[in-house]
């Protein structure tokens, strides 16, 4: 875990799921899936629970890996 302490308030969350080895079907899967979950992320933490001031989710392969990002960033809650 990485943290530092910095003067601004508020907190940020940063969390990457490797998802498994590329191919194009799991890169298919993959971008279907980080849709519907991007989707919900935002509408539950943004919308509904008001948690987040910056919420986003998103697929990246890197060097031949898949990968799913979830970040979070809020001034309210610590």
């Amino acid at each position: 875990m990485v943290s530092e302490k910095i003067t601004a308030l508020g907190n940020a969350a940063l969390l990457a799921i490797q998802a498994g080895p590329f191919s194009y079907e799991k890169k298919a899967s993959q971008l279907t899936l980080s849709k519907a979950l991007a989707e919900s992320f935002f509408d539950t933490l943004r919308s509904k629970q008001q948690t987040g001031y910056i919420t986003a989710s998103w697929a990246k392969e890197v060097e031949k890996q898949l990968l799913q990002f979830f970040v979070v960033q809020s001034a309210t809650y610590e």
